[in-house]
Formats: structure tokens, sequence, C-alpha cells
């Protein structure tokens, strides 16, 4: 566990104490430490629905709890973080039958 993970570990501690089961589930529990940018913590997301709603009611939350965890001011950005695309498989086609007669040919 890097540095990085292991402050959004701390913080995520904390914030489940201040919110109920239902919201962290909802909008907090999908939130992934990406990376730490001097006084910046930026953290995933996985659609700009969770971003928005994130960003308007939990953001000072998140905030605050990363300060106390860090030990100082660090303010979050969140980022989209999009699903890797799913890899198609195509199989090749079996070979085509050739019809026959019932004399064999």
């Amino acid at each position: 566990m890097d540095e990085t993970d292991g402050l959004w570990t701390r913080c995520t501690a904390s914030l489940r104490e201040q919110v109920s089961e239902t919201t962290w589930q909802m909008w907090l529990s999908s939130l992934e430490p990406l990376a730490r940018e001097a006084d910046v913590m930026v953290l995933g997301v996985p659609n700009a629905v969770v971003r928005d709603r994130v960003e308007s009611r939990f953001l000072p939350l998140i905030e605050e709890s990363l300060a106390v965890a860090f030990g100082q001011p660090l303010r979050a950005r969140l980022e989209v973080t999009e699903p890797a695309a799913p890899v198609l498989i195509l199989e090749e086609p079996a070979p085509a039958r050739v019809a026959t007669t019932g004399d064999g040919t």
C-alpha cells in the first residue's frame, strides 16, 4: 500500500463514521485514490453523476477528513474514470460444410 492509498484508507474510516451507510454505499464507496499532487488528492469517480453529487454535497467533508488524516490542509479533485472498454472476442466461423448426395458425390 503506497502513501496515497494509506491516506485514503484513513480518510474513508473517518468518512464512514460521519455519513449513513446508505450515503456511503451510494455516493462515496466508489471513490478511489488516483494520485496525490502536492496539496491535492485526486480521486477517481465512476461517472459524472457521482462526481457532481460528491462535489456539491460531500467535498468539504472529504477535504476535512483528508486534512485530519494528512495533518495539514489537502484539497480533493474528482476525476471521472472511464471503465475499460470490454474486449470483444470474435470467433472464426466454422468451415462451411459441403453438401453431399446420398451416392457420395
